[in-house]
């Protein structure tokens, strides 16, 4: 439906009145909305099992409901809807500051910076209460992923510290040195200043416990800790930056000192920041994805039991790579366009039907 009504929208600018056709881009909006919430349901099936019942050795559906009201999929969907507020909106930055580095349309680039800007930064701060969120429910149904978002092996005292950056030996399971901030983990992870961090040697062994009897004594419930630690940082560290960066933007463009076009360096920094909001949100699902390990659904499903039989590693290879080249395909397709709209200009596009 999305696809439907964003293809009307782009074609049709002088065939609907302006009501409609604003209407069709709303209603493409609406749709990738309802879109993720059907996309992330079945995602926090996979972190969070809930619903179902087996039979015959197979989990099935026994409530729509029950999966609807998963605590996972309302933890996770603000987070990626805003996100993608996020990365829409640096795009238009990003473009804008494209143009006003070519100065060329350099009111029609700063209006469309400005009302940009303003839903950049907004989107950034609701970002991370919603991150906060996320991390909330993580710590208490995937303690695993989030001790090791942190580095935490052994479970730390009253007043953990945050590292920095992080010497981690994921062959022995210990931290050997980092740079670190006194007491900022605990502040982060519980809102106050006393509250110890539970490590992943203890949370392996909890887990053993619990599932030894189910899947054997040689499974690892160990993540991927480099990068987990490392996906989180640059996650939040380029939120921090999108936050900074749109109030340095609006400070430069307000109507009466509006001076942007004279930064370049900082039209320079917006533009390469188009690109940002795309690394942060692929760290994310890392984080997201890769933090299930050793689960294809959590708790009930390992991925060795997702193993086809059937399935050559030659044809892993090549459907890995084709996803590769085309999304790449369609990445360089979306940069062409996007550059020819702005070479066109304002005018050329108006004149040319190509807006």
């Amino acid at each position: 439906m999305e696809s439907t009504f964003i293809g009307l929208w782009m074609f049709t600018w002088d065939k609907f009145k302006p009501g409609l056709h604003c209407a069709l881009v709303w209603i493409s909006f609406i749709g990738s909305m309802l879109s993720a919430i059907w996309i992330l349901t079945a995602n926090a099936f996979m972190q969070h099992p809930v619903g179902y019942v087996i039979k015959n050795g197979k989990a099935q559906m026994a409530s729509f409901w029950a999966l609807i009201a998963n605590e996972q999929l309302w933890a996770s969907f603000p987070h990626v809807v805003i996100g993608a507020i996020v990365t829409a909106s640096f795009v238009v930055i990003g473009m804008a500051a494209f143009g006003l580095l070519r100065k060329r349309d350099v009111n029609f680039h700063k209006k469309s910076m400005r009302v940009a800007l303003w839903i950049a930064l907004f989107a950034s701060i609701a970002e991370i209460g919603a991150g906060d969120y996320q991390t909330q429910v993580e710590i208490h149904e995937q303690p695993m992923k989030f001790a090791a978002t942190e580095g935490v092996y052994e479970t730390t005292g009253d007043h953990a510290p945050w590292d920095i950056v992080a010497n981690l030996n994921t062959k022995e399971h210990k931290n050997e040195g980092a740079i670190s901030i006194p007491d900022v983990l605990t502040i982060l992870t519980y809102h106050k200043t006393s509250g110890s961090i539970k490590g992943m040697n203890q949370i392996n062994k909890e887990l053993h416990a619990k599932y030894d009897k189910k899947f054997g004594k040689d499974m690892s419930y160990y993540v991927p800790v480099k990068t987990l630690f490392y996906s989180f940082r640059i996650m939040a560290g380029f939120g921090a930056l999108f936050a900074l960066l749109s109030i340095l933007g609006l400070i430069w463009t307000r109507p009466k000192k509006n001076t942007i076009e004279n930064k370049r360096w900082f039209l320079w920094i917006l533009g390469i920041s188009t690109f940002l909001p795309f690394v942060a949100n692929t760290c994310g699902w890392f984080i997201t994805e890769l933090g299930r390990f050793p689960w294809t659904v959590y708790g009930l499903f390992t991925i060795a039991d997702s193993i086809s039989a059937s399935t050559t590693t030659g044809e892993l290879w090549f459907t890995n790579i084709m996803y590769f080249l085309i999304f790449s395909t369609l990445g360089g397709v979306m940069i062409y366009y996007c550059k020819r709209q702005l070479d066109m200009g304002v005018a050329g596009a108006l004149e040319r039907g190509a807006y």
